[in-house]
């Protein structure tokens, strides 16, 4: 089983920024459902190219087709880390293509497309890492939570609880950070004990995800 991750925040609080320190291109494949620019110089990053079987990033915002893509790029191509960038962009996506169609059955169609998701990237080999990004709102409790479109999702699921880590991007005097853990009931980060060395680190996913592999004991 894959370990899976979400980085939670608001616009602009350095959740994608977080990967502009990756170092081994190789080994990363970022399914991109926005077609906007990175928040960053990434010049590193490339289009995958299927032909010579180089790059690090498709767009897409159909959850079949990131499904198979994701399976096939580890099972084929020996990808480790898999970033879901602005995944909440696969429910929101989905929603205005159907905002026409009356009925139930597009909400639970688009909680299933999420869903699944999830559950095939836990399903990868178990040294394999998924960063799931995703965009975080208030719940009417007060209880920060992943954003999501209509209830299903936040009532019968609740995403965070299907994770063992959920690092929250935060901006504290113009520095952006990560909480690794919970300072009340209602925070939405977590992470086993040990796994960071701080209540807070850099927006730096390099080194989230080297602390991930050490502690999973990940060659």
């Amino acid at each position: 089983m894959a370990i899976v991750t979400s980085i939670v925040g608001k616009s602009g609080s350095g959740k994608t920024t977080a990967m502009r320190t990756l170092t081994n291109l190789d080994e990363i494949f970022i399914i991109r459902p926005s077609k906007k620019p990175f928040p960053f110089k990434a010049g590193k990053f490339k289009a995958w190219d299927k032909e010579t079987k180089s790059g690090q990033y498709i767009y897409t915002d159909d959850a079949g087709f990131a499904i198979a893509a994701m399976q096939k790029m580890v099972e084929e191509n020996g990808k480790k880390v898999i970033i879901i960038e602005d995944s909440t962009f696969f429910m929101t996506n989905y929603f205005m293509a159907t905002a026409m169609e009356t009925g139930f059955s597009k909400f639970t169609q688009n909680a299933l497309n999420y869903f699944n998701i999830i559950k095939a990237a836990e399903n990868l080999p178990e040294d394999v890492r998924v960063y799931l990004i995703n965009h975080i709102e208030d719940g009417a409790d007060g209880f920060q939570k992943v954003k999501t479109i209509g209830k299903l999702l936040d009532e019968k699921i609740d995403i965070p609880s299907l994770l063992t880590v959920v690092l929250h991007a935060t901006v504290s005097d113009g520095k952006h950070m990560f909480q690794t853990n919970k300072k009340t009931s209602m925070d939405i980060a977590k992470s086993p004990i040990d796994m960071f060395d701080a209540e807070y680190i850099d927006n730096d996913l390099q080194v989230v995800d080297d602390a991930i592999k050490e502690f999973y004991g990940i060659e």
